[in-house]
């Protein structure tokens, strides 16, 4: 962002009475709190759906199994089934869907890279915390899901201010912002994929000594991970795709 798009920006925002405005941030602030907390009680519901769905279909596969009602070659074969399905149902949709799916996937997948630090996942936004200093690297708020959590929410809150207001086709930034945000759930999903994979490798589970929280003392180096893999697992958790927010 340059000094005139700033300027720019500034000149849109005066340009608005200020009731109009704070009206405007008012609703925003609202609306993005409000989807920030929904999408955690989305992605816990969907959470328990799915475990409960897989435990039941776990135990019917395994009792199946022991009792030599399917064998090995017909879990191939099922698999087989399953990915053709998946595929032949990708075939029958529309350019436009297909195009869409596929867009949606590839921003997923580099939100993830991009938060979670590449393809070896070191680095990133967590690791943003060694610009203040090695002894702040790893602490409780950037590599934890509250750093995220507060980051998901200024973007939404950023996000629904573009959309509210006719800036977003006036300037540049604004237009790139608007233009992101109506991927919006796909770029906050991606999002906590990286952070829990960030956290997953951080938390060293076959190392037998990792680098612990900073600011954290007197806990075993057990507890240190243990922390690392509950916040890798809740990361995990919300970076599902919901079907309503």
């Amino acid at each position: 962002m340059t000094n005139s798009d700033i300027m720019e920006i500034n000149v849109l925002i005066k340009s608005l009475p200020k009731k109009d405005f704070m009206e405007i941030v008012e609703e925003s602030f609202k609306q993005a709190l409000k989807s920030t907390i929904n999408h955690k009680i989305v992605s816990f519901k969907y959470f328990l759906k799915d475990i409960t769905k897989v435990s039941f279909l776990t135990t019917k596969f395994v009792f199946r199994l022991l009792t030599g009602k399917i064998s090995f070659s017909d879990v191939i074969l099922n698999s087989k089934k399953f990915v053709y399905k998946k595929y032949n149902n990708f075939k029958k949709l529309s350019l436009k869907k297909k195009k869409e799916k596929i867009a949606n996937l590839t921003i997923y997948f580099l939100t993830a890279l991009l938060v979670g630090g590449g393809i070896d996942f070191e680095g990133g936004i967590p690791d943003l915390d060694l610009k203040t200093g090695i002894k702040n690297h790893r602490n409780i708020i950037t590599h934890t899901i509250i750093g995220l959590f507060l980051l998901e929410f200024m973007a939404r809150f950023l996000f629904k201010l573009v959309q509210k207001t006719t800036w977003n086709k006036e300037n540049m930034v604004l237009r790139t912002i608007y233009e992101i945000s109506l991927k919006e759930e796909e770029f906050i999903n991606g999002a906590w994929l990286g952070l829990s994979f960030h956290l997953l490798k951080d938390a060293g589970l076959f190392q037998k000594t990792i680098k612990p929280y900073s600011g954290i003392r007197g806990h075993t180096m057990g507890f240190h991970k243990s922390l690392f893999l509950g916040n890798s697992i809740l990361a995990a958790i919300f970076s599902r795709k919901n079907e309503k927010i």
